[in-house]
Order: C-alpha cells, then sequence, then structure tokens
C-alpha cells in the first residue's frame, strides 16, 4: 500500500506499507517495512532527468524481533529517452547504497542499468540487469522484467 503527493519543483514524499515473506531453511520469514520516501527529479538535457530518491525503512521481523533495524536507501538514477523509428526505449542507469543503522555501516549496493519500453500512456514494460552487492557476501546477479504503471 503507497501513498504518494506530488510537491512543487519536482519534489514528492510519500509513505508506504509492505509486507514480505522469506523462505529460509528451516523457517518462513515474515517482515514488516514501514517506509517513508522523498525524492526530487530534475531535466538535465532534452529527454534526460536525473532523480534521486530517499528511503527510511523501518524493519519489524515476527519471528526474530532481535532482528529489527532502521536503514537508510539512497537511489540515484540518470534516465533518458530514445527514439528509433517508431520505437521508444527510455534506458536507464542507477545505484542505490543501503545504510543499516543497527550495524553503522553500508550493508548493501545495487547497480541497475536497463530500459522501459512504453506500451502506451500508462504502461511499460520493464527490463533490466541488477547487481547487488552484500557486505560479506558473493554478488547476486538479477535479470528483471515487469511492467510499469502509471495511474
Amino acid at each position: 500500500v503507497m501513498i504518494t503527493y506530488k510537491l512543487p519543483e519536482n519534489f514528492h514524499v510519500a509513505v508506504y506499507y509492505r509486507r514480505q515473506e522469506e523462505e529460509r531453511k528451516d523457517m518462513i520469514r515474515h517482515e514488516n517495512r514501514y517506509i517513508i520516501e522523498s525524492g526530487w527529479k530534475k531535466g538535465l538535457v532534452k529527454d534526460s532527468a536525473l532523480d534521486i530518491r530517499i528511503q527510511g525503512e523501518i524493519r519489524r521481523f515476527v519471528e526474530t524481533p532481535e532482528s529489527n533495524s532502521f536503514r537508510l536507501r539512497m537511489r540515484f538514477r540518470l534516465k533518458t529517452k530514445v527514439s528509433i523509428g517508431d520505437l521508444i526505449i527510455n534506458p536507464f542507469i542507477a545505484t542505490e547504497p543501503f545504510w543499516v543503522t543497527k550495524t553503522k555501516s553500508l550493508s548493501r549496493n545495487r547497480f541497475y542499468f536497463g530500459a522501459e519500453f512504453p506500451l502506451n500512456k500508462n504502461i511499460g514494460f520493464v527490463l533490466n540487469y541488477i547487481r547487488e552487492d552484500n557486505k560479506n557476501k558473493e554478488p547476486i546477479h538479477i535479470l528483471n522484467s515487469g511492467f510499469k504503471l502509471n495511474f
């Protein structure tokens, strides 16, 4: 569940709740996330923009309350628009470091690149690669696809 409010000067604020279930070897871990977000977007040159998003997450774990924490996420993203005949492609590149207050460290960084292919005014198909680096672990490589809905 997410509520977003657009502010003047290309700013926005949002609050939302997310429930996540993760299968572990010996249990299913349930997590409740309470998130507040703020962001800013600025056009750079024709059809290109930089946006910055900051999120504060309160993370509550049902089975392991000792794991509860607060983390900050900051995403920096560059986007542009490319036309090839009638085909429109919106490529992007981004990085998103995660700061965890419990460990007082950067615990994760995500690096993204990919593109959105608009299907109509409100729907786009997104295809991207994510490399996730976690502290003291091997990198995770993700090929991601989905639909972006704008209403």
